[in-house]
This record gives structure tokens, C-alpha cells and sequence, in this order.
């Protein structure tokens, strides 16, 4: 099973929100501001969380199941199926801000679960070592401590 690490600002959002989604809904899809190539990976694939912004440590959070990934699209912040209110809410308040709205792709996620490790401790898909969380994602082994869902 193919595996990513990606990062994920707590500033632009809120874990609760998705966790919430999940639980009401099924599927959420969540949007970053970076480029995948999707014909790298098959699906489902496993996502390791790293929660950017911390100063002291470098730690995955959760690991979410990703059923597909698409490309961005804006109505896929208008249907209350596929994204949280609060953040279809920010989406009405800032989407004709050209800094704010640079989405690229949506990963189509179907569980997020807390997990924790050192996010360093994490190998590429290649076996060598990581050396900083990634900007945007990184194919990756999955942690022994990773038993799955």
C-alpha cells in the first residue's frame, strides 16, 4: 500500500473540524495548496499527518485514509458533504483572496485516527532517512509502530 507524509499548518486547520466531518459524514476532502502526482500512487493509500508549526517538536499526529486524489475544485468548498462548515465558511469569507485561494488537490479521505511518532523517524519510499518534515508531501515507508486500520 502506497504511503505519504504531508504537512498541515493548525493555523489554516483545525483537526477537530475533519475529525467531526468523518464521524457525520463519511468522507471529507481535504485540500492542499500543492501539487501530487496522482498517477504515482494507488489507492487507498495511507497519509501520515505532520502538524507544521511546532517549534520544539517534529511529530506526526494522525494518519488519515486517503481513497483517491482529486484536483481542486471550488465547489468542492460549496457541498456540506465534502468539507466541514467552518471551513466552507473561511472559503466564502477568503476565496477571492488570490494569496489566500491556492489550492491544488483534494485528498479524498475516508478515517483519520490520532498516531503519534517522530516524524523524523519516518524513511522515504527509497529507505533514507528523513531530513525535515516536507513543504508539501513525501512518499514514505509506513512506521513499524503502524499496525493499520
Amino acid at each position: 500500500m502506497s504511503s505519504i507524509l504531508f504537512s498541515v499548518n493548525p493555523e489554516e486547520v483545525n483537526m477537530s473540524d475533519a475529525l467531526n466531518h468523518l464521524k457525520s459524514y463519511g468522507q471529507i476532502y481535504f485540500t492542499v495548496k500543492f501539487p501530487v502526482v496522482i498517477s504515482q500512487f494507488s489507492f487507498p493509500m495511507v497519509g501520515f499527518i505532520h502538524i507544521s508549526r511546532q517549534k520544539k517538536e517534529r511529530k506526526v499526529r494522525y494518519v488519515a485514509e486517503i481513497t483517491s486524489i482529486v484536483p481542486f475544485l471550488p465547489a468542492h468548498f460549496e457541498d456540506p458533504r465534502l468539507k466541514p462548515d467552518p471551513w466552507r465558511m473561511e472559503w466564502e469569507e477568503k476565496k477571492n483572496i488570490k494569496e489566500w485561494n491556492r489550492w491544488k488537490n483534494s485528498f479524498v479521505i475516508s478515517k483519520i485516527v490520532p498516531f503519534e511518532c517522530n516524524t523524523l523517524a519516518i524513511k522515504k519510499a527509497d529507505g533514507t532517512p528523513l531530513k525535515n518534515p516536507p513543504q508539501s508531501y513525501t512518499k514514505v515507508l509506513s512506521p513499524i509502530r503502524w499496525k493499520g486500520f
